[in-house]
């Protein structure tokens, strides 16, 4: 005689159960972990920038003329170019690497 085989109720319902009760307690994590986030959101800035001041920080304004300053971009080749003429690769020092102490 066979052996009569499990039913479906029998074995994917406590793995059902187990995949849903894992997804509800990751959500509520998660959503605390936000809550948390958005209630502490600021607590660590003592000065908060006016929002005028942080454009004109990012944007590289300054306060008597709104017209960004023209900054020159060279090629790749003419920084290099000025990155070799400052650097001299045979003139350096040896550094010795400190090395962890041994117990």
């Amino acid at each position: 005689m066979a052996k009569r085989g499990a039913s479906i109720v029998g074995t994917a319902g406590p793995f059902m159960l187990f995949v849903l009760g894992g997804w509800l307690g990751i959500m509520s994590l998660v959503q605390k972990k936000r809550d948390m986030h958005v209630a502490t959101r600021g607590v660590d800035n003592v000065e908060e920038m006016d929002p005028l001041e942080r454009m004109r920080k990012a944007y590289g304004l300054n306060a008597t003329s709104q017209q960004r300053e023209p900054t020159r971009i060279a090629s790749i080749e003419e920084e290099l170019a000025s990155i070799n003429s400052k650097i001299d690769i045979r003139d350096f020092d040896y550094k010795p690497v400190p090395r962890p102490v041994d117990d």
